[in-house]
């Protein structure tokens, strides 16, 4: 029914959110940005206009998030992606699959299943995490994941991924954050359960950063910046993006339409 209902006639195009389609109030904001999330009554990250423009206008492509937000912050661009008719994603780094809003049960048993053997090795390096920069610091995403907030993101990555066994899991720095996911529940191993679920044999990707890093190499397309150029090594189709990687994102996907590019 899902296949009917969203993928059947489209191309799917997976991709991940924050610095790749939406971006932090960090970042520089062009004049005619777009507001998508709003925290504690501030406005936090944003969409370039003609991004938001292409996605609301775009019947080409089935697009699914796929992000390591969790449920909670995933729901404040929640309104946004219902403007652009996207109403399914992969959340917790594709351990949690969302239709409309709501939790498929079946995807999240099948997380823990999975996940199962590595789950010891996560809580022993939550509680090395603790250790090393205090509880309040470390956010632990029940049973998927965990990340530990730091000024000193270089010192944190490097002692958390010495202790942590790289056979179950995965130590990623990301933008004031070190996270660490099991391998099991890596983007990538989300893509191909997800393509299994609907029926179809591939997609085009977008991503920024390690995290993206195995999502990207399972696609059939993969869009990135260049910092990632040299660790992207199996994707069939490789295209790197040079300048505003969102607003390139978008050109590209209307010239594979144009072109009358499908991937199925």
């Amino acid at each position: 029914m899902l296949k009917h209902r969203l993928f059947s006639d489209r191309t799917l195009f997976l991709t991940d959110l924050d610095s790749t389609l939406i971006w932090s109030h960090r970042h520089e904001q062009p004049s005619d940005c777009v507001w998508v999330e709003e925290l504690n009554g501030r406005q936090q990250s944003f969409m370039t206009a003609a991004s938001y423009r292409y996605f609301l206008r775009q019947k080409q492509y089935a697009v699914v998030p796929v992000t390591t937000r969790d449920q909670a912050q995933y729901a404040r661009l929640q309104e946004t992606f219902e403007k652009f008719g996207w109403n399914t994603a992969l959340i917790c780094n594709g351990a949690v699959l969302l239709h409309d809003g709501m939790e498929d049960k079946e995807w999240w048993a099948e997380s823990e299943r999975i996940s199962a053997h590595e789950v010891p090795h996560l809580l022993k390096l939550r509680d090395a995490a603790v250790n090393l920069v205090g509880a309040e610091a470390v956010i632990y995403v029940e049973p998927f994941f965990l990340y530990v907030r730091s000024t000193e993101v270089p010192n944190v990555y490097e002692r958390l991924k010495a202790q942590a066994d790289p056979q179950y899991l995965a130590v990623y720095p990301v933008a004031g954050k070190v996270c660490c996911v099991p391998q099991s529940l890596s983007k990538g191993a989300a893509a191909k359960r997800f393509l299994a679920y609907i029926g179809q044999n591939g997609y085009i990707a977008a991503g920024d950063s390690a995290f993206d890093i195995s999502l990207l190499a399972e696609a059939k397309i993969a869009l990135y910046p260049e910092n990632l150029r040299e660790q992207i090594t199996e994707s069939a189709t490789r295209h790197f993006c040079r300048g505003h990687f969102t607003d390139e994102i978008c050109d590209y996907l209307e010239s594979l339409q144009n072109r009358g590019t499908r991937i199925d």
